[in-house]
């Protein structure tokens, strides 16, 4: 979103000219989280901006005080693996998931 800095100069958000309709629909989709959930695809080419949308995210995130989790495109080669290494430093709250949820998960990643 644009913002007027000092001296009246229009600054963007994590550098981002021209990205006004990408991070409104960002701002929407997190304006309805943790509520109904979301998902956004962010698809490009190389040096199309995908990684500084993303870190308008994070910043975002950061600012309302919520916790991010993030994993690289690795896995140690077992069912769920990529989902134990997203969930790891969240897995002691999974007894707060509604109506055994929580049990599932942790046996899901477990097993795995």
């Amino acid at each position: 979103m644009v913002r007027t800095g000092r001296l009246g100069r229009r600054v963007y958000e994590a550098g981002l000219f021209g990205r006004d309709e990408q991070l409104r629909v960002l701002q929407e989709l997190m304006g309805r989280l943790p509520d109904a959930g979301g998902a956004m695809e962010l698809r490009g080419g190389p040096g199309v901006g995908k990684s500084a949308l993303l870190r308008a995210a994070a910043e975002r995130a950061r600012r309302a005080g919520w916790q991010r989790l993030e994993v690289a495109g690795r896995s140690d080669g077992t069912p769920f693996g990529g989902l134990r290494e997203l969930l790891r430093p969240v897995l002691g709250t999974a007894d707060a998931l509604p109506a055994g949820q929580g049990g599932i998960l942790r046996s899901a990643l477990e097993i795995g």
